[in-house]
């Protein structure tokens, strides 16, 4: 990480710099901060399929459904065909507007 915030602070448009940090953080679980660099990744490489899908991915991770699905799709859109079973897994509630979670009534 120390690395990638050298780079960064050296040239903060080094658009790989912020990917590479947040698979870091991502792996450390610090995924508020991943989620973070993917965001700033993103604003400079908008077409990458990959880095929606490591988003979405990380949103699930901290139950944010509704982010995660749009990435799965913005992803499957730029062709990662891998988003179709995680838009199926983790989206099929969002055609109905409902949250994944079911509260079962007492």
């Amino acid at each position: 990480i120390e690395d990638y915030n050298f780079i960064i602070k050296e040239d903060s448009t080094y658009s790989f710099a912020y990917y590479g940090r947040a698979l870091c953080y991502e792996q450390l679980n610090f995924l508020k901060k991943a989620i973070d660099d993917f965001t700033i990744y993103l604003v400079f490489e908008p077409e990458d399929a990959i880095v929606f899908l490591n988003r979405g991915q990380t949103y699930i991770n901290v139950n944010e459904y509704n982010k995660a699905c749009d990435d799965f799709e913005k992803s499957l859109l730029l062709g990662e065909n891998r988003a179709k079973e995680l838009i199926e897994k983790y989206c099929k509630w969002k055609n109905w507007k409902m949250s994944p979670i079911t509260i079962s009534p007492e």
